[in-house]
């Protein structure tokens, strides 16, 4: 049997929908696949089509699937997580509502428009499917946007809303990132002059002042500042600037100690023992950074320790706030440096935006503390879209499809013809439907790029007709 208005049959579609998702072949290579074996002649665009439907109508049927239900019902509870992607900047954004426990996705859509509007229609039909199969919501975990926590809070007014840990954690170190960044750039700078040490290292190993021993040593020592040097930490947990900082001052210690009791030390070394002076130079700027990353891994403990609960850690939450107050009232008063007051500021109205939602997870350990699964699922359809288009960096091609790939994550097996056979025409038609308004936009967005002139006189064109029409 052949869907509505195509002229191959389910089998075809289902068949193109595996070679697609389980073996991962492009269009071209499911076109051979399919001549080689059964003889059938498509082109590379009706591939496509056909996968699209496929896609189309797993996504369209997703809340109506009796295996999810089935899950979902002996869990007997949902929670629900919530992000989005935006690979291009100015471009839509890909949004994901999925289900914590089971790992699967219930709602995913590319949204023109993040308004908490729109969001709160993409939950929507969440609340309708829990209320149908009498699933209780226990939890939703999100970034702490405004929109989300607006829609989340007029769908699901009762439902706790976590709010992510560690973006709480990665937000106070944002304040903290352009000092450490500064910090590594000037650490890195004397540094420029490392290939001139270099080349002494050889010149003194010629006229004999260095041993051969001696010569291999210093050599592995400037392949191991190179190495460094390049390093790149990440915060909140390993600032890159604190990284740096860190390892030379010790490579200054293990050099003076190689030297210490032996004379006046080599050309290399000498000069090498110049450039590690920058450490001094900006010890009081590390201070000042190590002082404050200090807090936020504090902080980090305090919400992360396996086994604490709640009250203990709004304690000694609340307890972390009231210190940076009194420090912020002492640095005010001191004429402290703007950047001190405004690091502590900042700390402050984060915190008071995060502490309603930061502490449910350790009411109920079924709520995850971060939205790192769903992100984790984000990339896992990002590397996805990579090996089917065989692209290192497909971001149009994410935002395109990933709404529609993400219902394939963790399912334990792809719709066969059997699911495709029981679609009802209904359920083509919208799927046919949604595929041409998508196809049409993206024309549009072509055109718009394009040809733009010939696209705003056709559009005052067919304006035109319909006031003919209406007239």
């Amino acid at each position: 049997m052949a869907p509505p208005r195509f002229r191959v049959g389910t089998d075809v579609v289902a068949e193109i929908g595996k070679l697609r998702m389980e073996a991962r072949l492009t269009r071209p290579e499911i076109r051979q696949r399919l001549e080689s074996q059964y003889g059938l002649v498509l082109s590379d665009r009706q591939v496509g089509n056909l996968y699209e439907l496929f896609a189309a109508l797993v996504a369209g049927a997703n809340l109506q699937d009796v295996e999810l239900i089935s899950q979902l019902k002996k869990q007997r509870v949902l929670v629900v997580s919530l992000d989005a992607a935006k690979p291009i900047r100015g471009d839509d954004a890909v949004w994901f509502v999925r289900e914590v426990v089971s790992g699967r996705t219930l709602i995913a859509d590319c949204l023109h428009s993040s308004t908490a509007e729109a969001i709160g229609a993409l939950l929507e039909p969440v609340r309708e499917f829990a209320g149908e199969h009498d699933l209780r919501v226990v939890g939703i975990v999100s970034d702490a946007e405004a929109n989300i926590r607006k829609a989340v809070g007029q769908v699901f007014p009762r439902v706790p809303h976590q709010l992510c840990q560690l973006h709480f954690i990665q937000n106070l170190a944002e304040e903290l990132r352009s000092a450490d960044q500064d910090l590594r750039g000037d650490l890195r700078k004397p540094f420029r002059a490392l290939r001139p040490i270099e080349r002494s290292i050889q010149t003194e190993a010629k006229s004999g002042e260095l041993g051969s021993g001696q010569q291999k040593a210093m050599k592995d020592l400037c392949a191991a500042l190179h190495s460094i040097l390049k390093d790149n930490g990440k915060a909140p947990f390993n600032p890159p600037g604190l990284k740096l900082y860190g390892k030379l001052l010790r490579l200054r210690k293990t050099l003076e100690k190689l030297v210490v009791g032996k004379g006046q030390p080599k050309g290399c070394v000498r000069a090498l023992l110049k450039l590690l002076d920058v450490v001094d130079e900006v010890r009081d700027r590390q201070e000042w950074l190590q002082l404050y990353y200090e807090d936020i891994w504090e902080i980090s403990e305090v919400l992360f320790t396996p086994g604490r609960n709640a009250k203990e850690a709004k304690k000694m939450m609340k307890e972390k706030r009231e210190g940076w107050q009194a420090e912020l009232v002492t640095a005010q008063s001191t004429d402290e440096t703007p950047k001190t007051q405004r690091v502590l500021s900042e700390w402050e109205r984060l915190t008071d935006l995060y502490w309603p939602g930061l502490f449910h997870c350790l009411v109920n350990p079924r709520i995850p503390a971060t939205n790192n699964g769903t992100e984790r699922a984000i990339l896992a359809l990002k590397q996805l879209e990579r090996v089917l288009s065989r692209n290192p960096k497909p971001a149009k091609r994410f935002v395109r499809n990933a709404a529609t790939n993400a219902y394939f994550l963790n399912l334990p097996s792809l719709p066969g013809e059997e699911f495709i056979a029981t679609r009802r025409p209904h359920e083509f038609q919208q799927a046919a439907a949604y595929l041409k308004e998508r196809r049409r936009q993206a024309g549009i967005a072509y055109q718009a790029r394009r040809n733009f002139d010939d696209l705003l006189l056709h559009i005052a064109t067919r304006f035109n007709e319909n006031l003919d029409d209406t007239g």
